[in-house]
């Protein structure tokens, strides 16, 4: 993708010219500063790049097996999905003006879609402007969609996290491996996938051994990171606004070699993995719901079962069988997380059964118990106001078992803890 270009765009400006990566195909002009439902526009922001030890032992690794260094998290600002327990709530629910939350609730969720451009070019799977036949969402009609596309300058909401290049990105991936990350762990990363996929490759990721960084770059080649001004101009943004410049000696004689790692809510469009593929070596994916009221209920998106199961179809297809070294950490495959929600036992049920029945102990589970309240969704949902008890993950775990599960990830004692929350500072961005 780096340096190839249609009609005067790199691919990465076309799928942001119009954006259709994640099933609400908003079709926002992200490009020129536009937010959709994910709220931010093609520019990168991320909360925090760190060595992050609250993930699955074989991602953050054990004092036990000395694999200790930990994930190397990066912390994307944004979130296609909006769940309404969000951990990651203040990077990935972008607060914003009256104006922007209505924009913001036009939530949707596509069954049908119909080409109006068959010379789209490059991408186009991605970036084609669709009709939209069905929305949910709370009083949103179809024809608001296109008219709450709003230039989040023009609002004046800010956008947590700092604004980088997909340069200084790829800087962030090598530093976080000189630091003695066991892998690098992209946190909701869905609104960036074509930036990140240029930053892998910027990298050097899955490149032979026997390509030099500098060779497959060359001396002048552009970086679709440099992404447009309303004005048509070019820029390149670091953490501090600056302009970055191009692909130095800081870059070209390093190679990113540790697995990459897709760290992601489940609400994927398989166009859109398909620009990883090669890329990402494990995908540590949530299925959050099998109940299609819950989510649209819990995360306004009530389409997510068949996108989830489309997703992990895909994802499964690219990382077909776990991989782990000698030391026990993943090098390849697929983990599927579920967080287990208070009174939801029957959704977890059924979203175990339907996994395990489609790919048996091809993938892994991580089976959460970690769902911890916040006053922010306790005051809409009463019901959630309370942690999940040990019966109900027992049960949940038993039935699991029950099933023939044998590669899954369980949760101990009482993991509701602050401490799975980073500050979102802009420490390493």
């Amino acid at each position: 993708m780096i340096g190839r270009k249609y009609k005067g765009l790199t691919e990465t400006e076309i799928i942001m010219s119009a954006c259709r990566l994640c099933p609400r195909s908003c079709g926002a002009d992200r490009l020129h500063g536009e937010t959709g439902v994910c709220g931010v526009p093609a520019d990168i922001y991320a909360g925090r790049a760190m060595l992050h030890h609250w993930e699955e032992p074989c991602i953050s690794g054990t004092a036990e097996d000395g694999t200790d260094g930990g994930a190397g998290a990066v912390f994307f600002s944004g979130c296609v999905l909006k769940c309404v327990y969000c951990q990651n709530y203040e990077l990935s629910h972008i607060r914003s003006s009256s104006r922007t939350r209505t924009r913001q609730n036009t939530i949707m969720s596509v069954h049908d879609r119909h080409s109006t451009d068959s010379t789209a070019g490059p991408s186009d799977t991605i970036s084609h402007s669709y009709h939209t036949r069905e929305i949910t969402g709370e009083g949103i009609c179809e024809d608001q969609v296109s008219e709450n596309h709003l230039h989040h300058e023009q609002i004046g909401y800010q956008i947590p996290g700092k604004r980088i290049s997909v340069e200084r990105l790829a800087e962030i991936f090598l530093e976080l491996q000189e630091e003695g990350a066991n892998n690098i762990d992209l946190v909701t990363p869905t609104q960036y996938i074509p930036q990140i996929a240029d930053a892998l490759r910027l990298a050097g990721h899955n490149l032979p051994d026997d390509i030099d960084v500098s060779e497959k770059l060359g001396n002048d080649r552009e970086i679709s990171g440099e992404l447009r001004n309303s004005d048509g101009t070019n820029k390149e943004l670091t953490g501090d606004g600056k302009s970055s410049r191009r692909p130095g000696n800081h870059i070209r004689n390093r190679k990113l070699t540790i697995p990459v790692i897709c760290n992601c809510g489940g609400y994927e469009r398989v166009e859109a993995l398909r620009l990883l593929d090669g890329l990402v070596d494990v995908y540590l994916t949530d299925f959050k719901y099998m109940d299609h009221e819950a989510a649209r209920k819990y995360s306004a998106a009530a389409d997510y079962p068949e996108r989830a199961e489309e997703a992990l179809a895909e994802m499964v297809r690219q990382c077909p069988e776990a991989v782990f070294a000698d030391n026990g950490l993943i090098q390849k495959g697929v983990i599927v997380r579920h967080l287990v929600l208070p009174g939801m036992v029957h959704n977890s049920k059924d979203t175990i059964r339907y996994i395990y029945r489609t790919y048996g102990n091809h993938v892994w589970f991580s089976l959460m118990n970690q769902y911890t309240p916040y006053a922010e969704a306790a005051k809409r949902f009463p019901e959630l106001n309370r942690r999940v008890t040990k019966r109900e993950y027992n049960a949940v775990i038993d039935y699991a078992l029950s099933l023939g599960v044998e590669n899954a990830y369980m949760q101990e004692g009482a993991t509701q803890k602050e401490s799975f929350i980073p500050s979102f500072d802009g420490e390493g961005i």
